[in-house]
């Protein structure tokens, strides 16, 4: 592993990240008041899931971990 992959294997952003997206898809829609916040939340889980595909394509070695 060279230092790039180090520093962010070190780094707390994918946890936290990983952490965000756990939470998000643990998110209840039977019990929400109306169908809009429902349609909501879907693209909310929608999106975090495609981030994260995205996310676990970059490559370390490239973009710097700022």
């Amino acid at each position: 592993m060279n230092r790039w992959q180090t520093e962010f294997k070190n780094s707390n952003f994918e946890k936290l990240l990983i952490q965000i997206s756990e939470k998000i898809n643990e998110i209840d829609i039977t019990n929400l008041p109306d169908i809009n916040s429902e349609y909501e939340i879907l693209r909310l889980k929608k999106v975090s899931n495609s981030f994260n595909s995205l996310f676990s394509q970059i490559d370390i070695d490239i973009y710097p971990k700022t």
